[in-house]
């Protein structure tokens, strides 16, 4: 985090620190200019002085698409199966112009006036939208079951189209219905099987899954979302993500034990809603 702060152009009234403690760590630069800047620092000037050209940028952001690509095929997921990573970054890409629910001016109406009703819950409104096509699989018969598609859409699309709606509180609303849905299923199978000593998933282990789930879901989306507006907003085609076929031979999902790589799990609202591992508390020999 500190080398990504350290590219955000300094802010009037605002200390590097402070920066360095935000959340906004790279502003608004696109991300060929963070790319350069970054192989400038770590002393690859002839990258850094590549990226200064059209034909140099646009070359890597087809890079980054091919990276992304290669990630899906070949690194396994936090927790989330290799069919349910690809379907949640081709879900992030229809999300944006295809979703008839989305993008219908009466129920965008609907939905905003029931915004500002009380005890309105912002989940529970784009959880109840019709959003169409439905959650991408393999085969058009194939069932990853209704309610974590439900739970996956609506975290996707809100992403997407309706960013003014997230926020703690529909943070928790969408961790609950990760924990309910049945996304954790096969995570804690995994450790109620495990014949290493690990002891059966605890209250705490599940809500910390939930929640790297969550992050998982938001990761995948703005990455495929970010490659899509940026090759639209060139007018260039879009590069495909892999095929189903392709992830066939996708490795199976880590199923990290987060509590397992540090000495505590911090929870601190005063930074942040979200629980987080303080690199001072980490397990150096577990990662």
């Amino acid at each position: 985090r500190e080398n990504v702060a350290s590219l955000t152009p300094d802010t009037p009234g605002r200390s590097r620190r402070d920066l360095e403690g935000s959340h906004r760590w790279i502003g608004f630069a696109p991300p060929s200019l963070v790319y350069s800047r970054a192989m400038f620092r770590i002393g690859n000037k002839k990258v850094a002085k590549k990226m200064q050209t059209v034909e140099g940028r646009l070359a890597c952001i087809r890079q980054l698409a091919a990276d992304f690509n290669t990630h899906l095929t070949t690194v396994p997921g936090s927790i989330l199966s290799p069919n349910l990573r690809l379907g949640i970054a081709l879900c992030a890409r229809d999300a944006l112009l295809k979703c008839t629910a989305c993008h219908d001016d009466v129920s965008e109406r609907r939905a905003a006036m029931t915004c500002f009703m009380p005890k309105t819950r912002h989940y529970d409104i784009v959880a109840d939208m019709k959003h169409e096509p439905r959650f991408p699989t393999p085969a058009p018969d194939d069932e990853i079951g209704k309610e974590i598609e439900t739970c996956i859409v609506t975290i996707v699309h809100a992403l997407i189209c309706h960013q003014d709606r997230i926020d703690v509180e529909f943070y928790e609303d969408a961790v609950s219905a990760i924990r309910s849905c049945g996304i954790l299923d096969a995570y804690s199978q995994a450790f109620a099987a495990d014949a290493d000593g690990h002891r059966p998933i605890e209250e705490e282990d599940a809500d910390i899954a939930a929640r790297a789930v969550y992050c998982e879901i938001i990761v995948l989306a703005a990455i495929s979302h970010g490659l899509n507006v940026a090759f639209l907003s060139l007018g260039l085609d879009v590069p495909t993500l892999p095929t189903w076929d392709d992830m066939m031979d996708a490795p199976k999902p880590s199923n990290i034990r987060y509590r397992e790589l540090a000495r505590k799990v911090t929870k601190d609202e005063a930074y942040a809603f979200a629980p987080y591992l303080s690199s001072a508390d980490l397990i150096r020999d577990t990662i």
